[in-house]
């Protein structure tokens, strides 16, 4: 005769988002506005952070230490980028 265990768990997956809990995020981005981070979005890959919304941040690119070559057109743009990624890019 075979037991049978019956269990109330349920797997749950991990990811980022679910570690680091969304209202945590929002502070931990507040604290670094104003400083500058590589970013896949910008048309520098380099952008400063220039303000932190409820799920969007805003970023505005500046010149590439790496790059010799600037566009001077492509400094200032601003764009958004969701909370999960500006998080991501300063601090994973």
């Amino acid at each position: 005769m075979e037991k049978q265990f019956i269990t109330n768990f349920k797997i749950k997956t991990m990811n980022i988002f679910s570690i680091i809990a969304p209202n945590q995020q929002n502070v931990d981005l507040k604290s670094v506005i104003g400083k500058e981070v590589s970013q896949n979005q910008s048309p520098t890959c380099r952008a400063r952070l220039v303000s932190v919304g409820k799920s969007y941040c805003v970023f505005e690119s500046v010149p590439s230490p790496y790059n010799k070559f600037t566009k001077p057109e492509f400094v200032g743009v601003r764009y958004k980028v969701p909370n999960a990624w500006a998080w991501n890019a300063f601090f994973f």
